[in-house]
């Protein structure tokens, strides 16, 4: 019932992800159609809007769920998904026009799935990088764990380290 929501829109809505098509097929090629345990809900850019409208929420900060691109499990093809998911929540939602303009942030994802591997862990950091000086989104989003490593450990230190000299926002 929204006849008791105050009047306004003037919520920010930062914990909810939206699902690209392109994504949504990356993910379904892969056998993955639940996220969480949940079916992957259909999903646009106007349907965000309108869920928006109706909640009185002025914007939302939209990240990629779990599992981000751990489901790929070549290096380059996880660092081309990342990157072309980055892309579209810049070009098509951030800097939208129309009934989607100025009605979204968004939080990068990164490339990363084994932090056993020093080259993915870099090329988190290089996205990461890309996603806050160049496409100038609001932060990243990342997982608690990769493959049981959590995000204390060592072998994350790079990408930690690059987060704190962005000064990045991190949604986990």
């Amino acid at each position: 019932d929204t006849s008791t929501l105050p009047s306004g829109n003037y919520r920010i809505d930062v914990h909810c992800h939206h699902i690209p098509d392109f994504y949504r097929l990356s993910l379904a090629q892969a056998g993955v159609v639940t996220a969480g345990g949940i079916p992957i809900p259909a999903w646009s850019p106007d349907m965000a809007v309108n869920f928006m409208n109706n909640y009185g929420i002025q914007m939302q900060v939209v990240s990629i769920s779990e599992p981000g691109v751990t489901h790929l499990t070549d290096r380059d093809a996880r660092v081309a998904l990342a990157q072309q998911i980055n892309d579209y929540t810049t070009e098509t939602l951030i800097n939208g026009t129309g009934n989607l303009a100025g009605r979204f942030g968004g939080f990068a994802v990164l490339p990363l799935a084994d932090p056993n591997d020093p080259v993915d862990v870099l090329n988190a950091c290089a996205e990461a990088t890309r996603a806050i000086t160049v496409l100038g989104m609001d932060g990243v989003g990342i997982l608690s764990n990769y493959k049981n490593i959590y995000l204390g450990d060592e072998r994350l230190a790079p990408l930690m380290a690059t987060l704190n000299a962005l000064g990045a926002m991190v949604f986990l």
